[in-house]
């Protein structure tokens, strides 16, 4: 019986497979080069909100910790996510609005009418919050028309603290294109990612079958452009190991990498050694750079960075070499707690220094 589950198990896993490769080798660049024409829509079926955006996403409640409030998308959602992604990156919002119906998802007009002038932004919303039964917990998703080809990612909020409100944050301070917020905490379910032994699925950071990871690789399907920013925490204990690492005697502590096991060249330039100097330049945070200062919390499992820098199968696979446009950011606590704007500055400061980041 336990064979013919898992006989079963892997032949769903092969078709949802190919119907996804479907999505991303076929049905996107077809749809794309549909939409690429289209300006911003009207919008129709779409709802309109208006106020202070900051407040408003800081608002989202991301259950708890064993809630198993967070679902596996089937193969047909998940299809319908890449399609409603794909439309909402192409400016037609009608579309993405018909398609994330079919997946309990709004898309919304937020006007932020905290600055000057108002500035619009759209927003991928589930339609019910945490405390509904039909809650899923698939993230938070936001695009400013016109921003930086950035995409600001917090895959684990509030279990890496801090970090979701650092990343809404980011994008708004720094005009950057995309946000993704992960709809749950990382620990929200118990069972484990096929891809690891020792992440949770609910972890958008560590499975392939996640939304957070859908929309990941439909921006970076997108724009072959676009630069990711991932942003991360860790604690007491792995501060003490880094500092040593580091030969730092410093609490305030970052370290920075790419994805991948390697040595940056002395005369190599990169957006990860650009945010390197800024944050040097400000004489308050420590920083480190995985694989020549640390060997720990260097992301070489992270199914983001895997696939934006060309595994064969970002589930299982290591990347080997560097797309240079994924950044993963960890944090010492008290970087996230006490100095979130130094620390962000430093990031604008590096994004407006590096050319294909720049606000057009």
């Amino acid at each position: 019986m336990n064979k013919l589950k898992t006989d079963i198990h892997d032949q769903t896993r092969v078709f949802s497979i190919k119907i996804v490769d479907l999505v991303r080798a076929v049905i996107k660049p077809v749809l794309v080069a549909f939409l690429s024409v289209v300006s911003p829509l009207v919008l129709s079926e779409q709802l309109a909100i208006s106020g202070n955006l900051e407040q408003f996403l800081k608002s989202v409640d991301y259950g708890g910790a064993k809630d198993e409030k967070w679902v596996e998308p089937t193969a047909e959602q998940e299809v319908s996510f890449r399609l409603m992604v794909n439309a909402f990156l192409s400016s037609d919002y009608a579309a993405a609005a018909s398609f994330g119906n079919a997946i309990g998802y709004d898309v919304i007009e937020y006007a932020d009418t905290e600055v000057s002038p108002v500035a619009v932004h759209y927003l991928l919303m589930e339609q019910v919050t945490v405390n509904q039964v039909e809650f899923r917990g698939w993230g938070v998703y936001a695009r400013y028309f016109g921003g930086r080809d950035v995409l600001i990612q917090a895959p684990h909020p509030q279990t890496d603290l801090y970090t979701e409100r650092q990343a809404i944050e980011l994008y708004l301070d720094s005009s950057s294109g995309l946000l993704a917020l992960a709809g749950t905490r990382r620990d929200s379910t118990a069972s484990m990612s096929d891809c690891t032994g020792t992440y949770y699925k609910s972890d958008g950071a560590h499975n392939t079958s996640h939304p957070f990871q859908y929309f990941h690789e439909t921006v970076s399907d997108f724009s072959s452009e676009t630069s990711f920013l991932q942003l991360h925490g860790f604690g007491s204990s792995s501060l003490k190991k880094l500092k040593k690492q580091c030969r730092s005697r410093n609490d305030n502590l970052v370290n920075l990498s790419e994805g991948i096991k390697y040595r940056p060249g002395k005369n190599q330039q990169s957006l990860m050694l650009t945010l390197e100097a800024q944050i040097d330049g400000n004489g308050l945070i420590d920083v480190c750079i995985y694989g020549r200062d640390t060997k720990t919390l260097g992301a070489t499992s992270n199914v983001g960075g895997r696939d934006t820098n060309g595994s064969v199968d970002a589930c299982t696979v290591e990347a080997e070499d560097s797309a240079q446009r994924w950044i993963h950011i960890e944090q010492s606590y008290q970087v996230r707690s006490g100095f979130r704007a130094e620390i962000n500055q430093a990031i604008i400061q590096a994004l407006d220094a590096w050319p294909s980041t720049t606000v057009q």
